[in-house]
């Protein structure tokens, strides 16, 4: 984004992975690796701390120590992209990269123009940021801690006007010790939207009607079980998931063209969001059934012979769990193959152990 607004921008890491190198090597952004003091460039106009970085580190200290300016990176996203739009903010446990995505392409197929901020690589776009000319800026709520020295939610910065709730249950026991601080985090970002704003919120979850139960801002409830908004007829295929919408002058039959029985309600909350915009909802129907995807989320890599391997970035056990299910439907009579790889904190710990053998 920064590279966009016609910033010269350079940076350090431990290690880089796809598919933020190619972005990285598309834009012309040196990175070097490692911290070494003497890679930092001195004359820089803004430093921008990430969170993987703690104190003691050798380029934090010297920005410190030498009084240089700094940000997080939910600061500076906030300061030289999101300020002076309205802000919508896609936030939960569960399908923020996704429904970022969604939005994002409905509001770009219909003529909007929005900037966007996704915490993963959309198909439908060459990257997973754009500045835009449109009056909306949708960015991916991470309620992970923003830094060293700030550690409140990122999300917590992005001041929505428009907010999706997706499913809320606990997770990233790291940053929150206990449910109940992980939902006043998200009761902290519900107080920041106005009462003009909107709040589209997943129903099925409990944690997400806990969250909302005090707004001043309408909040527009969907789910399959209950809610303003229902799903429901959910057909899924190799080729794609169909399903129905009805509420909230909501009437249609629609279709995607990527797996996962769940890509329906990531779908509705896209649509409930876009439609209140100002979207027709014939348009929001088209647009959707462009929707091309994310990459690591259900994406296939490869095929030999009649075995195809896919990918997915699923890490908690309800994620888990729907993405099984969603393949085992979708292929009956198949036989189905998981290698899991538990790369988070919450799941290298024993919280989850007993969901993830259920899974």
């Amino acid at each position: 984004l920064l590279v966009e607004a016609g910033w010269r921008v350079t940076g350090s890491d431990q290690a880089i992975y796809p598919p933020v190198d190619a972005l990285l090597a598309n834009l012309k952004i040196e990175v070097t690796q490692g911290y070494a003091v003497e890679s930092l460039p001195i004359a820089a106009d803004l430093y921008v701390i990430g969170n993987v970085i703690s104190r003691g580190n050798p380029q934090a200290e010297f920005i410190l120590n030498q009084d240089l300016p700094f940000l997080s990176m939910a600061e500076a996203l906030y300061r030289h992209a999101i300020a002076g739009h309205e802000s919508c903010v896609i936030a939960g446990s569960h399908g923020k990269t996704t429904i970022t995505s969604m939005v994002a392409h409905i509001l770009t197929k219909t003529g909007r123009d929005p900037g966007f901020f996704v915490g993963g690589k959309p198909a439908n776009f060459p990257a997973n940021h754009r500045l835009g000319r449109g009056r909306i800026f949708v960015s991916e709520g991470d309620e992970y801690e923003t830094a060293f020295f700030d550690r409140a939610s990122k999300f917590l910065h992005y001041h929505p006007r428009y907010l999706v709730l997706t499913s809320l249950e606990y997770d990233h026991l790291d940053i929150f010790p206990s449910e109940e601080l992980y939902l006043k985090a998200f009761k902290n970002l519900v107080n920041q939207v106005p009462g003009e704003g909107l709040i589209v919120a997943h129903h099925d979850f409990p944690m997400g009607r806990q969250a909302v139960a005090g707004a001043f801002t309408p909040v527009v409830f969907y789910g399959e079980k209950g809610g303003d908004v229902r799903v429901s007829e959910i057909a899924q295929s190799p080729a794609g998931v169909a399903f129905t919408l009805r509420g909230d002058h909501w009437d249609h039959r629609l279709t995607l063209a990527v797996e996962g029985r769940y890509n329906a309600l990531n779908a509705a909350a896209a649509a409930i969001l876009t439609a209140r915009m100002g979207v027709p909802e014939e348009a929001v129907v088209k647009a959707l059934a462009s929707f091309a995807g994310v990459e690591r989320r259900l994406q296939s890599i490869a095929r030999l012979g009649n075995i195809e391997f896919l990918e997915d970035f699923a890490h908690h056990p309800t994620a888990i769990a729907n993405v099984l299910a969603s393949l085992r439907e979708e292929h009956p009579g198949s036989r189905l193959v998981a290698v899991f790889e538990p790369r988070s904190w919450s799941l290298r710990r024993n919280f989850f152990q007993t969901p993830l053998a259920c899974s």
